[in-house]
């Protein structure tokens, strides 16, 4: 349902912010998704986000690197925080 929704926001904030499903008696494992905000510009989050909101049936509006700018200085994302888990150093 998130990626057809007219306001890509949630879409855009669990790519740069990631998210993570805590564990229940169906899930007994936490699942996680790394936040792609130190890895992956404005530009390219918008088009994977348009990619996957027009893919596999979707269709959906596409997804401007502004908008996901705006999004990441709300978030404040702007600053590059590598960990030893990050795979650049």
């Amino acid at each position: 349902a998130m990626l057809q929704q007219s306001d890509a926001t949630g879409l855009e904030h669990l790519i740069l912010a990631g998210t993570r499903v805590g564990v229940s008696e169906s899930r007994p494992s936490p699942l996680g998704m790394p936040s792609f905000a130190w890895k992956l510009s404005d530009q390219e989050i918008a088009d994977v986000s348009t990619f996957i909101r027009n893919s596999w049936g979707n269709q959906a509006t596409s997804v401007s690197a502004s908008d996901v700018s705006d999004l990441r200085k709300k978030l404040k994302l702007q600053t590059v925080h590598l960990t030893d888990n990050s795979g650049d150093h």
